[in-house]
């Protein structure tokens, strides 16, 4: 065999080897390429899923507090541990602010989550934080709630909520709060019947009904002549009753479209009135403030309100007046007829 031959057979070698070889690596890089295309399609069915599960929870959730808002009103003290429908309500209000109840969760249930919460809101309202939603931390989610009702901010989680509306936050100490902070009894304004000097007397209400009174031209303290008898007499009245009452534990039971009773309780004996209104800025002595009164003395006060109509907003306030003729007032209120 001469050197050209061995030559060609030794190329012909050679190219069946590298042909082998190139062949097998080719269906290894196939393989190789076939199995990461199908994970990638994996991961992306399963984060397809993901997003449509998040998609299906947060639009439960927004229906959710779409529903919670045509019927917000808490009526009874809320702790660990409890659950229902006013539940749900109180956590779609503390889940509107994300600094309050960052992880958003409307479930109903009066979880550790939601004790922190609402101790965070308590906190911010000036009102001692101890994570139950008692008589003061009810009137003021009540207040929020009643402006919601009427349109007035939202459940929306973020920018128009409730308390973006009324720019309530931690750091905003120069607004006033004095509209949703329940405050003591006893606070003497000079009430000034439609602007009749006249007629003016001194009374002592609630913190958060003091706002109200000023804007409609009442003065904070005494009425001068109020004053001037008192220093007249400052002599024989040393044992007079000039304390008013404290009144607490405001609820309302509404039985019906038409019917509800309105209760609550004083540190000493005193009459009953309530005044309501579909006005939510009423005032006591308006043409169509509607007033019921029981004139007997109790602590523990029940005024039924009848005639009301179906499917309406409320505005209420309480008020007691004692043997001595001292006079408590609360803040103004709010409840909704089925």
């Amino acid at each position: 065999m001469n050197k050209i031959s061995k030559l060609g057979i030794g190329l012909l070698m050679l190219a069946f080897t590298l042909g082998v070889g190139g062949l097998a690596y080719g269906q290894t890089a196939t393989t190789t390429a076939t199995g990461t295309v199908e994970q990638l399609g994996s991961l992306l069915q399963q984060i397809k899923l993901l997003q449509a599960q998040l998609a299906e929870l947060q639009t439960k959730q927004a229906s959710l507090r779409q529903e919670l808002q045509n019927t917000l009103q808490l009526t009874r003290t809320l702790a660990l541990g409890m659950s229902g429908e006013d539940v749900k309500a109180l956590q779609a209000l503390l889940a509107s602010d994300l600094d309050i109840y960052p992880e958003g969760l409307i479930t109903g249930f009066f979880g550790p989550l939601t004790e922190k919460a609402v101790k965070k809101l308590q906190a911010r309202f000036g009102i001692e934080a101890v994570g139950i939603v008692g008589p003061l931390t009810r009137n003021t989610l009540n207040s929020l709630f009643g402006h919601i009702n009427n349109g007035k901010g939202s459940l929306n989680r973020g920018p128009g909520n409730i308390f973006d509306v009324f720019e309530i936050g931690d750091d905003d100490d120069d607004v006033d709060l004095s509209e949703f902070t329940p405050g003591t009894s006893g606070i003497k304004v000079c009430h000034i019947p439609a602007g009749n000097v006249a007629v003016a007397h001194t009374i002592a209400v609630g913190g958060p009904a003091v706002q109200a009174h000023l804007r409609h031209g009442d003065t904070l303290g005494a009425c001068a002549s109020d004053d001037e008898d008192d220093d007249d007499n400052d002599d024989e009245d040393d044992d007079t009753d000039t304390t008013a009452q404290d009144i607490s534990d405001i609820d309302v039971d509404v039985t019906s479209s038409t019917d509800a009773t309105v209760t609550w309780e004083t540190d000493e004996d005193a009459d009953s009135t309530v005044w309501y209104s579909t006005d939510e800025d009423f005032e006591t002595d308006d043409a169509d403030t509607k007033e019921e009164t029981d004139s007997d003395l109790v602590t523990n006060h029940s005024i039924d309100l009848s005639g009301l109509i179906a499917s309406t907003t409320y505005y209420f306030m309480v008020g007691s007046e004692d043997e001595a003729g001292n006079q408590a007032t609360s803040s103004v209120d709010s409840f909704i007829t089925p």
